[in-house]
């Protein structure tokens, strides 16, 4: 037999709405301490199980939040994720994971499998082309929160935690500048992807600081091909190139094949920096062999991507708990330099 909440109530000796507000732990609610330990002892006599779903229908919520990312392929977002279940944990709700593949069809679909599943809020990193500010206006009217993480849409007002991109370009760039380097090619893009765009203005503020022209030659990358394409342009006019920062892990992994194939080394060869490129996956010998073109680990921006999970849930959480904010946040996080003296010149 189902025991009931009515069966603790009558066993504790109090009333429905009294156990009730024992076990959810109401704010503003005084009971004694001997009547909510008579409810305790209750329930663990009777072995009683709070219903989630009905409780959910009280409160008229979930206890659910959707976690919507480009990709599952890097150690970037699993960690991100990591950070975010453990806070969801820690208050006793769950997670639902959507990939997009940065397709923004893909991420379209996900966002209205959350808008009618009536998930308590979403953390998102949009795909690169951005093209669902609708949905998110619609999750705005629905009152549902949202917090961009990595990434966020160009101009959009919305809350966001993610790395101080600019500054850790900054500084990665003026590592290389103070190696003696001058001309130094950049590999990632700086479209698309706001993450990306901050970045290359971080390139770009390093170069001009000592009176440098971005070379807009030295500028290339965007989907693998593009990238590999770059790199046998750069290598082409060598020893003219000085030095690389390869905007992504993403990017040094594409950009590899060409540099064994010109039998250049890095950074024996050409002086290179990087945003947390010193992970790779070695998955079979193919990789093996093309993460021999590294003689050495790379001077690397390495992003707190644990943190930036843990943050955006507590952000997500502390405007569920206010019913809304209209007091959107733009947080980034410090990142941490290895092998780049961060103050160097």
């Amino acid at each position: 037999m189902r025991i009931s909440i009515s069966d603790v109530a009558a066993k504790a000796g109090t009333s429905i709405s009294t156990v009730s507000k024992v076990l959810s732990n109401a704010q503003g609610y005084r009971v004694s301490e001997a009547t909510a330990r008579r409810v305790r002892k209750a329930v663990r006599e009777l072995n009683y199980r709070p219903s989630i779903t009905a409780r959910q229908l009280r409160f008229q919520r979930t206890d659910t939040i959707g976690i919507v990312v480009p990709l599952l392929t890097t150690p970037f977002y699993v960690d991100i994720i990591r950070g975010i279940q453990e806070v969801m944990w820690e208050n006793g709700r769950t997670v639902i994971l959507g990939i997009s593949d940065e397709d923004s069809v893909l991420e379209q679909r996900h966002l209205t499998m959350a808008l009618q599943r009536r998930v308590d809020g979403l953390i998102v990193a949009p795909a690169r082309n951005n093209e669902n500010a609708n949905l998110y206006d619609e999750l705005k009217d629905a009152g549902i929160p949202f917090v961009f993480v990595d990434r966020c849409l160009p101009d959009y007002e919305a809350n966001y935690v993610g790395t101080d991109n600019r500054e850790g370009a900054y500084r990665a760039t003026r590592h290389l500048l103070a190696q003696g380097a001058r001309s130094i090619c950049y590999i990632g893009g700086r479209g698309g992807i706001t993450a990306l765009v901050e970045r290359f203005s971080g390139y770009q503020k390093a170069l001009e600081e000592k009176g440098i022209e971005v070379d807009p030659s030295l500028v290339g990358g965007g989907i693998p091909e593009e990238i590999d394409q770059a790199v046998r342009r750069f290598v082409a006019v060598r020893p003219r190139v000085e030095g690389a920062f390869m905007a992504s892990y993403f990017y040094l992994q594409a950009a590899l094949p060409a540099l064994i194939e010109a039998g250049i080394r890095v950074p024996a060869d050409l002086p290179m920096v990087g945003f947390d490129s010193v992970f790779f996956s070695l998955s079979d010998e193919t990789d093996y062999e093309t993460t021999r073109a590294i003689t050495a680990p790379l001077p690397t921006v390495i992003q707190p991507r644990y943190e930036i999970g843990r943050k955006a849930t507590e952000i997500l959480l502390a405007d569920l708990s206010q019913g809304g904010t209209e007091m959107f946040r733009q947080i980034r996080l410090t990142p941490q330099y290895e092998r780049i003296d961060p103050d160097g010149q």
